[in-house]
């Protein structure tokens, strides 16, 4: 016989401060401004809705998932959500005060040459804003219920978290804070004090201590960091249309608008295409896809089979998946205390040697300067070979076989790894050593020799 539920007697509120570190586009759909705009309330905010909150939190809760949030079965059975999540909205008053920036995408082959309709843009919201969300938790739920609830959330402060398109590739990244208050309704004071709280005030909030944060003890991903020196110049080209301005500008971080010392950025998807091309000639297209993720376009005719539909053995067609999610993850990178350089070029004919008529551009690019990029590689043996061939790459990256942005075939976009800043799970690895490349790859290559300090404890 089954134990009887202790319930909970405790109505209680979580406060959660979302704090953005990088780019975000959580996207409406349409396409006003880009292909690809940020999603806005009626006021034109922006907003992280309750059910992207709820959908992240859901897959971080992992088996206890249908316990916290509810599940829906046949014939109107199933259970309700635990957790009411609500939307969080930006601390900033004005529609002015947001940062609203452009991405530029191509598609590029294997020459960096740009592929046939596959040009677009994205509107995304520059970091260092705030969003409040809200989540609540009614009484009589179980005991066990809201424990494990309250321990997702602690963790969820401790690890921070991602919204939004391009995830893997370092965009929508948040720090998070948590406080939470808690009404004991089986006290017949505590009754009124709830009903007088209003959880959306949040003046209300202003004097509550934040809970501290509560790190996962498994871990199954693998973390590289990797502080970069840029050697040259980069060219991370956005074009404009201004005629007072250079026809190419590379990508800014500005903190402040008015800051006298701006950073260029390079986004996770440049790191991402130059990693992915530099792997390709190391590994099968198989590997290199289960690590990479791909999304295969398909054609009008190039139907999917209907899963209802059974052949004439009477077994159901299964339709073959179309995309498969990336397994590893870039963060973006700011390179600051570099500077920039305005730069006109004339195109020359090649055979002649004369400048071209109508091909004078301005170009401004950035010299010198520090970063720092994240991967993220998982774990597992069956993806050791593409987590090596990664190793290969980051080798390749420093000794300057590697580059990313535009005109690398002239020098650009060449790093050098800073020593003492490479880090495997925060364990350093002495590139001044004598063969510091292949330990790097065998590192890589095991799933279980390296442990970060979370499995060590």
């Amino acid at each position: 016989m089954s134990e009887a539920l202790t319930y909970n007697s405790e109505h209680i509120y979580y406060q959660l401060r979302f704090s953005l570190q990088t780019s975000m586009l959580i996207g409406n759909g349409l396409s006003s401004h880009t292909d690809n705009d940020v999603l806005r309330n009626a006021f034109g905010m922006p907003f992280i809705p309750g059910t992207t909150i709820a959908g992240m939190l859901r897959e971080m809760a992992g088996n206890d998932a249908d316990q916290l949030f509810g599940k829906a079965l046949k014939e109107d059975q199933g259970n309700i959500s635990s957790l009411y999540v609500y939307d969080a909205e930006t601390t900033l008053k004005k529609v002015e005060d947001v940062r609203w920036s452009k991405r530029d995408n191509v598609a590029l082959d294997q020459y960096k040459t740009a592929l046939d309709q596959k040009k677009f843009d994205y509107e995304v919201i520059e970091p260092d804003i705030d969003f409040i969300g809200l989540i609540e938790i009614n009484k009589n739920v179980p005991v066990e219920t809201k424990n494990k609830a309250d321990a997702l959330l602690r963790r969820l402060a401790a690890r921070g978290c991602s919204f939004g398109a391009k995830k893997s590739r370092g965009m929508g990244r948040m720090n998070v804070t948590l406080k939470q208050i808690l009404f004991d309704l089986s006290k017949e004071d505590e009754n009124k004090r709830w009903l007088d709280f209003d959880p959306f005030d949040k003046e209300g909030w202003k004097e509550i201590k934040l809970l501290e944060g509560v790190a996962p003890t498994d871990c199954d991903v693998m973390t590289l960091k990797i502080g970069l020196r840029l050697k040259g110049g980069i060219s991370i080209r956005v074009y404009t249309t201004d005629l007072e301005d250079m026809d190419y500008r590379t990508i800014r971080y500005q903190k402040d608008e008015n800051a006298e010392e701006k950073a260029v950025l390079v986004p996770g998807t440049t790191w991402a295409g130059a990693f992915r091309a530099r792997v390709r000639e190391f590994i099968p297209e198989k590997e290199l896809t289960a690590l990479f993720g791909t999304v295969i376009e398909k054609t009008k005719d190039q139907k999917q089979p209907d899963e209802n539909a059974a052949n004439a053995n009477g077994e159901k067609a299964k339709k073959e998946p179309t995309a498969w999610r990336s397994q590893i993850s870039f963060s973006e990178t700011r390179i600051e205390r570099g500077s920039f350089k305005k730069i006109t070029r004339n195109a020359i004919d090649r055979f002649s040697g004369k400048t071209k008529d109508t091909a004078l551009y301005g170009e401004e690019t950035y010299y010198g300067g520090e970063g720092t990029l994240t991967i993220t590689l998982p774990r597992g043996e069956e993806y050791s070979l593409a987590r090596q061939a990664v190793g290969a790459a980051i080798a390749d990256l420093h000794h300057g076989f590697l580059s990313v942005g535009g005109l690398t075939s002239v020098g650009r976009g060449l790093f050098e790894i800073r020593e003492g800043e490479l880090k495997l799970n925060e364990e350093p690895i002495d590139i001044s050593q004598k063969d510091w490349e292949n330990m790097l790859i065998q590192k890589l290559g095991s799933s279980s020799e390296v442990k970060n300090d979370d499995e060590k404890t």
